[in-house]
């Protein structure tokens, strides 16, 4: 997933906000019992002389084979589904 937390750049839409002082920390993933994957993107403030990069990954170690609905923040909301994936 490519993203931009500092809002300086457009990645699927036009930035809404600017965070110019906040950087990713990293990328949480869960299962619901539902069976749907929901990413949260955990943020902080940066930190001198520290270059979080431009991509963070989330671990699916956990979670089982099969295909998977993936949200945003909020599993089965409509406005936050960002596709499915297949896990091996």
């Amino acid at each position: 997933m490519e993203y931009d937390a500092t809002g300086t750049s457009g990645v699927t839409h036009r930035p809404s906000r600017l965070n110019s002082g906040v950087v990713v920390r990293k990328i949480k993933s869960s299962r619901t019992a539902t069976g749907q994957i929901v990413i949260r993107v955990i943020t902080q403030v940066i930190e001198p002389d520290r270059d979080p990069g431009p991509m963070h990954y989330a671990d699916l170690d956990e979670i089982s084979a099969g295909e998977y609905k993936v949200y945003y923040e909020t599993a089965g909301d409509s406005t936050k589904l960002l596709g499915t994936i297949r896990v091996k």
